[in-house]
C-alpha cells in the first residue's frame, strides 16, 4: 500500500513540476519538508530571486487512528489521528457514556459497574426469626437470617436452666463398693458420688480341702491350706497326715549298677546283676551284645590259584575249634602273553594282526599289528573329474583335482577350461551411481538413470521422493480471526496454480473484559467473586472480588469434655456462617477426683497394703496395711549319679526361696566294653562306656589285616590305552597294571554334495567310537535365479519376486508405488467417491476416532471399512455425542441440528452401532424407515427441514448423529 502511494505521490510531484515549469519561467527546487493546514498538505519552492508561490504534491490528508482514550461515564475521551504522508495530526473528543447500574442490594443501593457511582438507597434486610428454646447446658436464642443474601445475627439470649438432679444410694457389699448415683430429670447427665469402700469378707476357717466360709455372706473366700505329705518309698505313694490324700506314683526300685558276671561265650550272651540304691532287692538280667564272637585271625593260602581262578585261603577260631575257609580273592594269575608273531595278512588300507601263546597255559591272543598297512601303488593319475588308481588293488584313492575356473559375467555363466563344468550362473546387471534427470514437479517424481558396474548396460527408474513440493511463500491474510481463534492466510504456490490456506498464528483478537460486577458469593474468609462480559462476543470471565470476605461469627459455645479433677475444661463455639470453629476456657468445668482402689496381697516376707489413685489424674494414697505370710516349702531330691553327689532342693510355693540339704556321694561308673575288628588297614580295639554317663575309653589294640586284592582287565579303545585296575574285597582301595596302548581309529567315509548356499564335504567317522573329521571341501554352487514380476495396483506396491530353481531361496526387487486411486463423484447428495480403476465406492466423510479417520462406507464394506485412503475434501462434520438405545423402548431427538444462519446446511447422517444384529424403526419427520445390522448409516436429505427423529430397536444400540456443512 505504501509502494501505491509513493507511486502516486512521485507521479503528481512530475506533473506539478512541468507546470511550474511552463508557468513562471525559472526552474524550481521544491522543499523536502511538507506544509500543511488542517485539510491539506504540500512543498512549497525555494528557488533563487524573488519569492515563488508555486506549490508541488498538494493533497488532501490521508488520516489513521495513532492513539485513543477511551471516554466513561465520568469523563471525556479522546482520539488523536495522524496523516500517513505528512505526519499532521489532529485530536477529537470523544463524549461520555451513560452509567451502568447494578441492581441495589440489602446494604448498597444500585451501583455503576464502571465508575462506582450509586442512585437511591439499600434495601435493608427481609428479617426472618427462629426461637431456638434454652436446654440443662444450652441458653436460648433467636436467630434472625434475611431471605436476599446470607445475613444472620442473634437476640433475645435465655440463660441455661441447669440440671434437675435426682439421687441413688447403692450400699457397699463384702466385694462391691458402696455409691451414689446421681441423674437429670430433664437430659441424659449422669454422675457419681460418696464411694465407700467394699466390707470384706470375714471369719470362718480353711482346711487342706476346703475354703474359709464368710460369716457376712456365706460365700467361700481364700486358698486351701497346703497338704502334711509323708515321703514316698519303693513301693508306697507320698500321703497327707491330715486328710490321708496320696500323690504321685510309689518311686519303684532304683536299680542302677549292673556288674557283669562275667558267663558270655562265642555264640551266647552272659548276664548282669544290680541291687535298688533305697532296699535290698537284687535284679538280674541279660548282659546284650556279650556274645565273644569267633576270633579267626590267622588265614594261610591253600595254594590251588589257576591262570583264570582264585584260590582260598583257611584260619582257626582263637577260642574255639571251628574253623572258615573263604576266597583267596586276587589270587588268580592271568594269562602270560609274551611272544607276539606277525602272521602275515596286512593289505594296502589294512593292517595284519600277530598272535601269542600263555606261558603257563594253552591259551592263545590275537592282536592288531598297527602300521602294517602297505598303502596304494600309483596307477592312473587323477583330474579334476576322477580320483587316482591303485596298480595293486585297482581302487580309487586320494582326492580329484581342482577345476581351473573362467570367472563369469553379467550375461554368461562361469565354467572350467579343462572339463568344460559351469561354476556359476551369469551374475546380472549390477546398477549404481543412479543421476537424476531433473524432470520432477511439484507433485511428480522425477526419474534418475545408472550404469552397471561390470558393463555399459543402463537402467532408468523413479527418482524416490524427488518430487518438489509446492512452494508456499507469500501468505496473505483473510482478515477472519475472532476473539477465541486466529484467522486464515492463502499463498499460491511460486511454480504452479496450487493455492494453500492454513492458520494465521498469533492473529487471534482476545477477549475485551470491561465492567466487572459482583457475584455476591463471598464468605467468611474468602473474597467473592466478579463476572464481565467480553465488548465482542458473549464469553465471560469470573476472578476474584478482592477485599469482600465478611469475617466469623462464633455462637452456640459446647463443653468439649476435656476438663480434669482440678482444672477447668474447654468449650467451641462454631461460626454462623461457615464451619469454623472458636476454643476458650469452660468455667466451673473442673471435675474432682474419681477414686480407684489397688489391692496388694501380702506374701511370705512382705506385708499387705491397698492403693489409692484417681482415673483422671496422678493420685497416689497407701490404706489397710498387712502383715507378711512366711514361707511355705517345697522339697526337690536330686539323686546321685557316676561322678555328682545328691542333694535335696528347698523351695517356696509363694516366693523365690532355694536352699540346698541332704547331700549324697557319686556313685562311680557302671562300664560296658564294645570289641571294633580289625580292617585291612586299621587296628582293632575294645572301647569301653559307662551305662549311667556318656563316659568313654579304649584297650586291647589289634593289628590292620591288610588288603584282599581283585583285579579287572580294561582292554584298549581307538584313542585310551588298556589297563588292568585293581581292588580290595574289605574296603574301597584301588590301583592300576599292566598297561597296553591304544588301538587306533577304523575310518569309514561320507561323501556331501555342495548345495547353492552350502560347500560339499566329505565326512569321516571311525566304526569303534564316536570319531568324527571332514576332508576335501568344495564350493557352493550358487543360486539359479528365476523372476516373476507382479504389477502395481490402487493400493499395492509392484515388485519383483526373485526365486532358485534348486532351494528355496526367495527374494523382492524393483518396488514400484501403489498408483493410489483415481477417484470422481457419482453422487453429490451423500457425496459418494468411485475409483475409476479399482470401482471401490466410498463416502467422503470422516469422523475423528481412536486417532484417526475412520471412513464411514456405503458400499463394497464389511466391519471396519478399510475401502481406500481418503482424498481431501471441502467439508466437514460437526458430531454429536453418542446417545444410548434401550431395547424395546423409543429414542426421541427433539432438534436434530441448532442451524446455524451464517452456514448453508447440506446433508447429514445418523450413524447406528450395536455389539450383535438388531432391527431398527426410525420415524424421520412424516416418513417412517425400518432397517437392520450392527453398523448402519441413514441419510437426512433436506436435512435443515427435519425438526425430530423417532428410533426403536429390538437390541442395546448407540445413535450419534452427523451434520454436513458445505
Amino acid at each position: 500500500m505504501k509502494k501505491r502511494i509513493s507511486l502516486v505521490l512521485s507521479v503528481l510531484c512530475l506533473l506539478a513540476l512541468v507546470v511550474a515549469l511552463a508557468s513562471c519561467g525559472h526552474e524550481h527546487a521544491f522543499k523536502p519538508e511538507w506544509e500543511s493546514n488542517e485539510t491539506d498538505h504540500w512543498h512549497v519552492c525555494e528557488g533563487e530571486g524573488e519569492a515563488c508561490a508555486e506549490v508541488s504534491g498538494k493533497a488532501a490528508h490521508t488520516f489513521e487512528e495513532k492513539s485513543k482514550t477511551d471516554a466513561t461515564c465520568t469523563a471525556k475521551g479522546s482520539l488523536v489521528e495522524a496523516c500517513v504522508v505528512c505526519g499532521y495530526e489532529k485530536t477529537s473528543e470523544l463524549e461520555i457514556v451513560a452509567h451502568d447500574y447494578a441492581d441495589a442490594t440489602c446494604t448498597a443501593p444500585k451501583t455503576c459497574k464502571l465508575c462506582s457511582a450509586t442512585e437511591g438507597e439499600a434495601l435493608g434486610h427481609d428479617e426472618k426469626e427462629e426461637v431456638v428454646a434454652p436446654t440443662c447446658t444450652e441458653a436460648g436464642i433467636t436467630n434472625v437470617t434475611c431471605s436476599r443474601c446470607d445475613y444472620t445475627a442473634t437476640k433475645d439470649e435465655v440463660a441455661a436452666l441447669g440440671h434437675d438432679y435426682k439421687e441413688e444410694v447403692v450400699a457397699p457389699t463384702c466385694t462391691e463398693v458402696g455409691i451414689t448415683n446421681v441423674t437429670c430429670s430433664r437430659c441424659d447427665y449422669t454422675a457419681t458420688k460418696d464411694e465407700v469402700a467394699a466390707l470384706g469378707h470375714k471369719g470362718g476357717t480353711a482346711t487342706c480341702t476346703e475354703k474359709a466360709k464368710c460369716e457376712t455372706c456365706g460365700e467361700e473366700y481364700g486358698d486351701l491350706l497346703e497338704h502334711t505329705w509323708t515321703a514316698a518309698t519303693c513301693d508306697e505313694a507320698r500321703t497327707c497326715s491330715a486328710c490321708g490324700a496320696t500323690d504321685g506314683e510309689a518311686l519303684g526300685h532304683d536299680f542302677v549298677n549292673y556288674v557283669s558276671n562275667n558267663d558270655a561265650t562265642c555264640t551266647e550272651d552272659g548276664t548282669k546283676t544290680a541291687k535298688c540304691e533305697r532296699c535290698d532287692v537284687t535284679d538280674t538280667k541279660a548282659d546284650e551284645g556279650t556274645a565273644l564272637g569267633h576270633d579267626f585271625v590267622n588265614y594261610a593260602s591253600d595254594e590251588n590259584a589257576t591262570c583264570t581262578e582264585d584260590g582260598t585261603k583257611t584260619a582257626k577260631c582263637e577260642r574255639c575249634d571251628v574253623t572258615d575257609t573263604k576266597a583267596d580273592e586276587g589270587t588268580a594269575l592271568g594269562h602270560n602273553f609274551v611272544n607276539y608273531v606277525s602272521d602275515e595278512n596286512a593289505t594296502c588300507t589294512e593292517d595284519g594282526t600277530k598272535t601269542a601263546k600263555c606261558e603257563r597255559c594253552d591259551a592263545t591272543d590275537t592282536v592288531a599289528d598297527e602300521g602294517t598297512a602297505l598303502g596304494h601303488t600309483e596307477g592312473t593319475a587323477a583330474t579334476c573329474t576322477s580320483k587316482a588308481v591303485c596298480s595293486v588293488c585297482e581302487e580309487e584313492y586320494g582326492e580329484t583335482l581342482p577345476h581351473s575356473w573362467v570367472a563369469a559375467t553379467c550375461t554368461e555363466p562361469g565354467s572350467c577350461s579343462v572339463c568344460g563344468a559351469e561354476s556359476e550362473s551369469a551374475v546380472g546387471h549390477t546398477f549404481a551411481d543412479y543421476v537424476s534427470n531433473n524432470d520432477a514437479t511439484c507433485v511428480e517424481n522425477g526419474t534418475e538413470t545408472g550404469k552397471c558396474i561390470r558393463c555399459d548396460e543402463t537402467d532408468t527408474r523413479e527418482d524416490d521422493e524427488s518430487a518438489l513440493g509446492h512452494n508456499f511463500a507469500n501468505y496473505v491474510s483473510n482478515n477472519d480471526a475472532t476473539c477465541v481463534a486466529d484467522g486464515t492466510k492463502t499463498a499460491k504456490c511460486e511454480r504452479c496454480d496450487e493455492t494453500d490456506t492454513k492458520a494465521d498464528e498469533g492473529s487471534v483478537l482476545g477477549h475485551n473484559f470491561v465492567s466487572y460486577v459482583s457475584d455476591e458469593n463471598a464468605t467468611c474468609t474468602e473474597d467473592g467473586t466478579k463476572t464481565a462480559k467480553c465488548e465482542r462476543c458473549d464469553v465471560t470471565d469470573t476472578k476474584a472480588d478482592e477485599g469482600s470476605a465478611l469475617g466469623h461469627k462464633y455462637d452456640n459455645y459446647a463443653s468439649n469434655g476435656d476438663a480434669t479433677c482440678l482444672e477447668n475444661g474447654t468449650e467451641t463455639g462454631k461460626c454462623i456462617r461457615c464451619d469454623e470453629t472458636d476454643t476458650r476456657e469452660d468455667d466451673e468445668s473442673a471435675l474432682g477426683h474419681d477414686e480407684q482402689l489397688d489391692v496388694t496381697a501380702p506374701d511370705c516376707l512382705n506385708g499387705g497394703y491397698t492403693t489409692v489413685t484417681c482415673s483422671r489424674c496422678d493420685l497416689y494414697e497407701i490404706r489397710d496395711e498387712k502383715e507378711a505370710l512366711g514361707h511355705d516349702e517345697q522339697l526337690d531330691v536330686t539323686a546321685p549319679d557316676c561322678l555328682n553327689g545328691g542333694y535335696t532342693t528347698v523351695t517356696c510355693s509363694r516366693c523365690d526361696l532355694h536352699e540346698i540339704r541332704d547331700e549324697k556321694e557319686a556313685l562311680g561308673h557302671d562300664e560296658k566294653e564294645e570289641v571294633v575288628a580289625p580292617t585291612c588297614t586299621e587296628a582293632g580295639i575294645t572301647n569301653v562306656s559307662c551305662s549311667r554317663c556318656d563316659y568313654t575309653a579304649t584297650k586291647n589294640p589289634t593289628e590292620a589285616l591288610g588288603h584282599d586284592e581283585k583285579e579287572e582287565v580294561v582292554a584298549p579303545t581307538c584313542t585310551e590305552a588298556g589297563i588292568t585296575n585293581v581292588t580290595c574285597s574289605r574296603c574301597d582301595y584301588t590301583a592300576t597294571k599292566n598297561p597296553t596302548e591304544a588301538l587306533g581309529h577304523d575310518e569309514k567315509e561320507e561323501v556331501i554334495a555342495p548345495t547353492c548356499t552350502e560347500a560339499g564335504i566329505t565326512n569321516v567317522s571311525c566304526s569303534r567310537c564316536d570319531y568324527t573329521a571332514t576332508r576335501n571341501p568344495t564350493e557352493a554352487l550358487g543360486h539359479d535365479y528365476k523372476e516373476e514380476v507382479i504389477a502395481p495396483t490402487c493400493t499395492e506396491a509392484g515388485i519383483t519376486n526373485v526365486s532358485c530353481s534348486r532351494c528355496d531361496y526367495t527374494a523382492t526387487k524393483d518396488e514400484v508405488a501403489a498408483l493410489g486411486h483415481t477417484l470422481v463423484v457419482v453422487n453429490d447428495v451423500t457425496d459418494t467417491l468411485r475409483c475409476t480403476a479399482c470401482s471401490n465406492e466410498y463416502i467422503n466423510v470422516t469422523t475423528v476416532a481412536e486417532g484417526g479417520s475412520k471412513p464411514l462406507c456405503l458400499s463394497n464394506c464389511e466391519g471396519e471399512c478399510t475401502c481406500g485412503v481418503m482424498v481431501e475434501w471441502n467439508g466437514y462434520v460437526k458430531p454429536s455425542a453418542p446417545e444410548a438405545i434401550v431395547a424395546g423402548e423409543a429414542f426421541v431427538k427433539d432438534t436434530v441440528v441448532e442451524k446455524d444462519e451464517a452456514l448453508e446446511i447440506g446433508g447429514g447422517l445418523i450413524v447406528l452401532t450395536s455389539d450383535s444384529e438388531a432391527n431398527y424403526t426410525i420415524v424421520i419427520g412424516e416418513d417412517t424407515i425400518n432397517v437392520s445390522g450392527t453398523y448402519v448409516v441413514v441419510e437426512l436429505d433436506a436435512y435443515d427441514s427435519v425438526t425430530s427423529v423417532s428410533i426403536t430397536s429390538d437390541a442395546e444400540a448407540s445413535v450419534v448423529f452427523y451434520e454436513i456443512v458445505k
